[in-house]
């Protein structure tokens, strides 16, 4: 179950704002082995959080730039004696687009740059610890709608990571072992919707 507060943007002038995004999520999955009929049940929990502040600049009505600066953290096991670890920052500069505005609601995209670098750690019970390296490039549109409450208040919503090409490099620290992947389209976590306010001054 993820909630997701994003986009909190205060407008510092017409044309400057800051802000931030905010991300947490926890889950446990139950595993029921029945040996000899006798049932026995593993929980297995996984959580994490990221921090995403923004600051941007307006052009005009309808062009915005602006860049943000994530930090997620996560952890998750996989059985009851390996728990997986995952440290990522990114930087992320974006051009934003008003598309159209109908009354108080208006549709805009972002063109979004992304780098992202972080350690991915397996730590499993009577064995050493595995690290593994993570850089990752990426290109993505993104869509996303908002809606003018007020004078003050904007609310937005945006879809995840919406639509793109990543590029991602994973090396093994202690097996020299590299791989590269790439992938273009719309990736599982880019299928969920982020929700925030923007405050106008």
């Amino acid at each position: 179950m993820t909630l997701a507060a994003a986009f909190v943007a205060v407008n510092m002038s017409a044309q400057y704002y800051v802000g931030g995004g905010v991300t947490f999520r926890t889950g446990t999955t139950t595993n029921e082995v029945t040996t000899a009929g006798i049932k026995t049940s593993t929980d297995l929990k996984s959580n994490g959080f990221s921090i995403v502040p923004e600051i941007g600049m307006k052009l005009d009505d309808k062009m915005a730039i602006g860049v943000a600066l994530g930090y997620a953290n996560s952890k998750s096991e996989s059985n009851p004696t390996t728990t997986f670890k995952i440290n990522e920052f990114e930087i992320a500069p974006y051009f934003r687009y008003t598309l159209a505005s109908w009354g108080n609601l208006s549709l805009f995209t972002d063109a979004q740059f992304r780098v992202l670098t972080g350690k991915e750690t397996t730590e499993t019970t009577g064995a050493a610890d595995v690290e593994t390296k993570l850089n990752e490039w990426g290109l993505f549109i993104i869509p996303g709608i908002s809606y003018q409450l007020n004078d003050k208040f904007n609310f937005v919503a945006k879809l995840g990571s919406g639509l793109g090409y990543a590029n991602t490099k994973r090396e093994n620290e202690s097996t020299n072992v590299v791989r590269k992947t790439s992938a273009l389209g719309l990736s599982a976590n880019s299928l969920g919707l982020t929700f925030g306010m923007y405050y106008n001054f």
